[in-house]
This record gives C-alpha cells, sequence and structure tokens, in this order.
C-alpha cells in the first residue's frame, strides 16, 4: 500500500496544485511544495495507522496559514479538495485489493479527521490570538490619538473665570480645528471670561496661525469670552504686521505673567 501510494504522490500533488491557483500568496513551486509534504505525511500516517506526526504537521501547517493571513473559507475548500483526491486513489486503489477491510477505511478517516482537526484547531487558536493583538493595538492607538489630541490643545484652568492654552509646536490645519473645537468647549462649560493663548513654544506664525487666532478670537467672543494672546516676540510681531493680519481687536503681551496679571484685573 505505502509503495502504491508514494507511487501516485507526484500525481496528486501536480492535480491539486493546479487546481489551487486560487493561492494568490503563494507561487506553484511552494504550493507544490507544501501539497506535497501534506499529502506525503497522510500517506505515512494511513500505512503506519499513526495519527501522531498527521496532529503535529497539521497543527503547525494551521498556525503558519493563519500567520499568512490566509481565511478560513480558502482552508476549507483546500482540504475538501485534498479529501476528495485522497479518497479517489484510495477508490481506485480498493478496486485492486479486495482485502482492504472495514477498519482499514476508518483508519483512513481517522487520520483525514485528525489532520483537519489539527489543522483548524491550531489556525482558529492563532487567528482569534491575532484579532486580539489587532484589537488591542487598535485600542492603544486610540489611546494615543487621545493624548496627542489632549496635548495638541492643553486647555489649564488659572482661575475660577480664566484658562491658559498653552501651544507648542507646529500649528497645522487638523490642528487648528482641534484648538478651536477644544477652546470653544470649555468656554461654554465653565463660562470663562478669559482664555490667554500663549504662542511662546510656536516656532513659525505664519498668515495661517495668525488669521486661525483671528478667528479662534471672533469666536470666543460669540460665546462671551476673550481671547488674550501672550508670547508676542519681536519677530512675530513684525511678521503679523508684515502680513497685513489686523489683531487690533486682540489684546495682547509679550508674556504670560503679564497676560495673567490682566486677566485676574478683569
Amino acid at each position: 500500500f505505502r509503495d502504491n501510494l508514494e507511487s501516485q504522490l507526484d500525481d496528486l500533488t501536480e492535480r491539486l496544485t493546479q487546481m489551487r491557483k486560487s493561492y494568490a500568496t503563494e507561487g506553484y513551486e511552494e504550493r507544490y511544495a507544501a501539497l506535497k509534504r501534506a499529502l506525503t505525511v497522510i500517506a505515512e500516517g494511513i500505512a503506519d495507522n499513526d495519527r501522531t506526526p498527521v496532529a503535529d504537521f497539521a497543527a503547525a501547517t494551521g498556525e503558519r496559514r493563519a500567520r499568512s493571513r490566509f481565511s478560513a473559507v480558502e482552508m476549507l475548500r483546500g482540504f475538501d479538495q485534498m479529501r476528495e483526491y485522497v479518497w479517489s486513489y484510495l477508490t481506485h486503489y480498493l478496486q485492486s485489493n479486495l482485502s482492504w477491510s472495514t477498519d482499514d477505511t476508518r483508519a483512513v478517516e481517522d487520520i483525514l479527521h485528525t489532520y483537519q482537526g489539527s489543522y483548524f484547531g491550531a489556525f482558529c487558536e492563532v487567528y482569534q490570538s491575532l484579532q486580539g493583538d489587532l484589537i488591542a493595538q487598535a485600542a492603544a492607538l486610540e489611546e494615543q490619538r487621545a493624548l496627542i489630541q489632549q496635548l495638541g490643545a492643553p486647555i489649564v484652568p488659572i482661575a475660577a473665570h480664566v484658562l491658559l492654552l498653552p501651544l507648542v509646536g507646529p500649528i497645522d490645519e487638523a490642528r487648528t480645528a482641534q484648538i478651536t473645537e477644544a477652546v470653544l468647549e470649555r468656554i461654554a462649560q465653565t463660562q470663562a471670561e478669559v482664555m490667554l493663548v500663549d504662542i511662546t513654544g510656536v516656532p513659525v506664525v505664519d498668515a495661517f496661525v495668525a488669521n486661525h487666532i483671528v478667528s479662534l478670537t471672533r469666536a470666543v467672543r460669540l460665546l462671551g469670552g476673550q481671547v488674550v494672546l501672550v508670547g508676542i516676540r519681536a519677530e512675530i510681531a513684525q511678521t503679523i504686521i508684515q502680513l497685513g493680519v489686523d489683531i487690533r481687536d486682540i489684546v495682547t503681551f509679550a508674556n504670560l505673567q503679564a497676560g495673567i496679571a490682566y486677566a485676574l484685573r478683569r
């Protein structure tokens, strides 16, 4: 039986390899080698009536498939094809070997069942683990995003009616929307009268940033508050003048201490 089965392995492998062209992640040679090894292990398990090597090989293969992102549907289809070809061979073999018994048939089915159970057991276990890792990674990314968002517009209460927004780093379009949303939300929640905006840590104040400050000032004013701009360096003042941005309606100070003193007097 073993010699006859092994003599048919190349033909079985070739036919199965041709049927599995949908395995886009594998080339022909890789597909052929994997199927040849699987069929060899199954053939040896049937010939020796030993399920242990079959279970070990199938579990290792299922784990690799899961890590390679193969789909469960693809795996089931592939195993069904392999089972069909194995039984097709055995049916042909039994026609000339009448000594084959019911126990032999059961042994073959046990081997195939062992392969399938170990294969998909390992596949599902690893797949679920990977899904758990992805969920954990997504949660970690969400925490990081929330932290970045918080640090992007950190609003600090100075007094009952005074809030401070210390801005650090470059300001782009996405961050301006975040800043505006955070400021207006806190003004509405706390009914603060003064929002100190400290731009000491902003490396570049261009037309975009300056116009955003003007827009923010107007929005805060609509809620009954006032923006006080602090951290105006000489080069920033010169840039704003050159850009022609009108900030005459905004109270400005060179440093935070002066801005806080002004706000507390209100």
